[in-house]
């Protein structure tokens, strides 16, 4: 399961509010403030926390469990790096 701070950080780096977040994600404002003041420490219900995961994975983000032994984290996914960078698309092209 991803964390509050996962979520937090994923939203700030799509310039989502706590507002857009939850209207996109189909849960209550209150569920998102709730999530994200856990930080690493939520542990709401799988439903809730595939709603949000599979939003922002749809809007580019890439969860990293903890199981590599730096933490968890996110970035954007290698797919939309491609999709919005026209270099990386010739290059693909030209191989």
């Amino acid at each position: 399961m991803i964390s509050g701070a996962q979520i937090r950080a994923g939203r700030a780096m799509l310039g989502l509010s706590q507002e857009a977040l939850a209207a996109q994600a189909g849960v209550s404002l209150p569920t998102v403030k709730r999530i994200e003041s856990f930080g690493d420490n939520w542990t709401g219900t799988v439903r809730i926390n595939a709603k949000i995961r599979g939003l922002m994975e749809g809007l580019g983000m890439e969860f990293i469990d903890e199981n590599d032994g730096l933490g968890r984290g996110i970035r954007f996914s290698v797919i939309r790096k491609y999709r919005e960078d026209p270099e990386l698309r010739n290059v693909s092209k030209s191989v």
